[in-house]
């Protein structure tokens, strides 16, 4: 189909699998910042840290850790 193809700047990145890929690196998209903050636990959290830890996201990561820090122990 001739039309499914979009020519789009750069500049604006590429949204993959929940990230927005740029020229210097890649950004959590906004959604999935929330859905994170959101539904964070201590269940999920390493699975939340594992898919930022290729991201642009030192803040974000200090953000959730002081999150699950504030809800408590674990045990």
């Amino acid at each position: 189909h001739p039309k499914k193809i979009i020519f789009r700047e750069l500049s604006w990145g590429v949204d993959f699998l929940g990230c927005t890929v740029l020229e210097n690196g890649m950004l959590l998209r906004d959604k999935t910042k929330a859905k994170m903050l959101a539904n964070i636990n201590w269940t999920n959290c390493m699975s939340y840290l594992g898919l930022i830890k290729d991201c642009n996201a030192y803040n974000l990561r200090n953000k959730l850790k002081s999150v699950l820090y504030k809800t408590g122990e674990p045990y």
